[in-house]
């Protein structure tokens, strides 16, 4: 489990090997990444928070882009 700098979004993941993106103020899903091959057990963002890390079980790193810029825009005008 891991929180955006801002605490606007929650990014979960587990043994079925799905990074979910979460809004936080209501739980809402908001987006998730393809399945990997393995389960995760670790998630990290980069500093600038473009890129999420996933760390699987097999030893593996798979690095998703993630775009917090383009949800919020997309989620304010829908609501």
């Amino acid at each position: 489990m891991l929180l955006s700098r801002d605490g606007e979004y929650l990014m979960t993941a587990g043994n079925k090997g799905i990074v979910e993106v979460w809004r936080t103020f209501n739980l809402a899903p908001l987006y998730a990444f393809p399945a990997c091959n393995s389960g995760i057990r670790s998630l990290a963002l980069t500093h600038d928070q473009k890129y999420l890390l996933a760390g699987l079980a097999t030893g593996s790193i798979i690095v998703f882009h993630i775009d917090f810029n383009r949800w919020h825009h997309e989620y304010q005008q829908r609501y």
